[in-house]
């Protein structure tokens, strides 16, 4: 009898790894739709247009249960089904008292009335899952939520969706691969970096680096210096931050504009007299221009440069094939 249970358990063993051992070659018509090397990642699909993901040697992350897969970095996100988004409709149609012998007019009605977890009546599928590449769900189905990554966030990603239906769905927020969520309110993508504010706080993060504290708004980096905007009661204006995320003062003058310096060395600063509370107009205020590097605030303009009509203009006397060059301000 013993004997009989023994092979009976082992037999039921080997199913079940048989079963976990899922490759996607297993899968009627399987196709790759999307690879990664650098993560060894396949979206793959099955003939009955499902997409799944697996590791590259075909061993199955998340089962082909899904109208599409998308790659992002470290994170996946997987659209419902057309399939399980009718079903789900069917049911809150029946569910709604909606059948073949309800009128247009009263079934769409009771439709607006009906009610499921997570799908909005009258809106098509739009409904995505978060997963990390090892499969771990990170965020349920949420209403046309939004996976805003770029190369540079690395083990990190905003998630942003609103109007769900359990309001506790909705989120912008800062994800890392575990799931460790931080709520955000701006989110601002650069070539190869990226800043976004919690709290009310600034922060900016170069790929590979750890974040740099700054404040004000819409922040710019140039040259290794940080520019970000603010306003005063009588001026907007400029915080330029060092390298390191020090905030940069210029005494009784106030920083309204911008320049890119030569050769990959800081930006020039265009400064207004006075500051931002000073009941002035920006017309009437005298305008100098310092250079100012990662390190701080340079005793003199680079060699070669030159500042005529600081206001409106700046001019560069080592133009380009040696003639003068005129730039206007960024602000």
């Amino acid at each position: 009898m013993k004997r009989i249970f023994s092979i009976v358990s082992l037999a039921a063993m080997l199913f079940v790894m048989m079963s976990c051992g899922k490759k996607m070659q297993d899968y009627d018509g399987y196709a790759v739709v999307e690879s990664d090397p650098v993560t060894n990642l396949a979206v793959f699909s099955t003939g009955e247009g499902l997409q799944g993901l697996a590791q590259s040697d075909g061993e199955v992350i998340i089962k082909p249960e899904y109208q599409e897969i998308h790659l992002y970095g470290n994170f996946v996100t997987a659209r419902l089904s057309n399939a399980e988004f009718d079903k789900a409709v069917k049911k809150m149609a029946e569910d709604a008292g909606i059948n073949k012998d309800t009128g247009m007019r009263e079934g769409m009605k009771r439709m607006e009335n009906a009610r499921h977890e997570f799908i909005v009546p009258g809106y098509q599928n739009g409904y995505i899952r978060l997963f990390n590449t090892s499969g771990k769900m990170l965020k349920d189905y949420a209403f046309q939520a939004k996976a805003l990554w770029i190369d540079a966030m690395g083990d990190s990603i905003v998630w942003k969706t609103e109007r769900n239906v359990d309001s506790a769905r909705d989120a912008y927020q800062l994800l890392d691969i575990n799931g460790n969520a931080t709520d955000i309110e701006d989110f601002r993508p650069l070539a190869d970096s990226y800043s976004y504010t919690a709290g009310g706080t600034m922060y900016f993060k170069n790929k590979g680096s750890r974040p740099v504290t700054l404040y004000g708004s819409k922040v710019n980096t140039a040259n290794g210096v940080f520019i970000t905007h603010d306003r005063g009661s009588y001026l907007a204006y400029l915080n330029i931050f060092t390298g390191d995320g020090k905030p940069l003062s210029f005494g009784d003058w106030t920083p309204v504009g911008w320049k890119e310096g030569p050769d990959g060395n800081g930006i020039f600063v265009l400064l207004a007299e006075g500051d931002p509370e000073m009941k002035r107009p920006y017309a009437g205020r005298i305008k100098k221009v310092v250079h100012v590097t990662s390190t701080g605030v340079s005793p003199a303009l680079p060699a070669g440069y030159s500042v005529s009509n600081p206001g409106e203009v700046f001019v560069n006397l080592n133009g380009p094939d040696g003639r003068m060059a005129v730039y206007r301000w960024n602000d």
